[in-house]
């Protein structure tokens, strides 16, 4: 599945583009924006350097480009306008938002999904609404680039019955595992807020069929100090289908409490010794 533009750090820019104009990169990222994984990450580096530049050129142009009848110009722009000026606090923000909530009722999908992007990146919590109405869309792309985009989007303060987690915490039901995994970590991780639904939410994902997803809920309850985690990642460990992620989270948590079942893994895990036995000595207690 293609992830959200640039949803976490940013590649650092070939120098042959830094030389280019502004309409070269526009023109260039626009004919890569919907290719192959090679094109998306040169696609990626055309980007991040009109990202980087924030000039009001840069700005003007991908305004412009909102309303271009080619959708893979209106996606970049949509992606430069969600970070544009990263650098220097985004100081088109408050401008860029209210071009960017017109592209939520953008009928192409790719298009709409990257809004959904943007508008999450600056943090547009008064755009939840224009978002949400897309939450039970049939494209998987559009309702994961909403699992990405609204842990950035509701405030920091926000409860149980707050919109956008409301949102969130059915997407951790989502059909596609990957919608799912983004959801339970945003829930989980992201966001701060806690109660009996969400911790039964992440519960819920304790035998998800996805171990990306199940080790999100595990960390989600582990962050809200959650009595059973351990045991539950222990009943994991001695599963026959226990997944790598689960035994990175082993080494991660670091508890002995994990030890007795890591180190009867070893008669029979053969994914990765190497990161069982890492996981088993991270587990093990200082000799005394």
């Amino acid at each position: 599945m293609q992830k959200p533009w640039l949803p976490y750090g940013r590649r650092v820019a070939p120098d042959d583009w830094t030389t280019a104009t502004d309409q070269e990169l526009f023109d260039r990222a626009t004919e890569l924006r919907l290719g192959d994984d090679d094109e998306q990450w040169e696609c990626a580096d055309v980007t991040t350097e009109l990202q980087r530049r924030g000039t009001v050129s840069v700005y003007e142009i991908a305004v412009g480009l909102l309303t271009d009848r080619n959708p893979a110009a209106r996606m970049v722009a949509c992606d430069v306008l969600g970070q544009l000026g990263w650098a220097d606090n985004k100081p088109f923000g408050p401008q860029s938002l209210l071009h960017l909530l017109g592209r939520t009722t953008d009928a192409d999908t790719h298009v709409l999904g990257a809004a959904i992007t943007a508008l999450g990146h600056l943090g547009a919590t008064n755009a939840v609404p224009a978002v949400l109405a897309h939450e039970i869309c049939n494209d998987e792309q559009v309702r994961f680039s909403l699992a990405c985009a609204l842990p950035n989007m509701v405030d920091a303060d926000a409860g149980e019955d707050d919109a956008g987690v409301q949102a969130l915490m059915r997407l951790t039901t989502d059909e596609s595992a990957d919608v799912r995994d983004w959801a339970t970590f945003g829930l989980g991780t992201q966001l701060r807020v806690d109660g009996d639904a969400v911790r039964d939410c992440l519960r819920a994902r304790l035998e998800d069929g996805d171990a990306d997803t199940r080790c999100e809920a595990l960390k989600g309850l582990r962050q809200r100090n959650d009595a059973e985690t351990i045991q539950h990642l222990t009943a994991a460990l001695r599963r026959t289908t226990a997944a790598p992620q689960e035994v990175e989270l082993a080494y991660e948590w670091g508890d002995p409490d994990l030890l007795c079942a890591l180190e009867n893994m070893q008669a029979w895990w053969t994914i990765d010794p190497a990161l069982l036995r890492d996981a088993i000595d991270a587990c093990r207690p200082p000799a005394t």
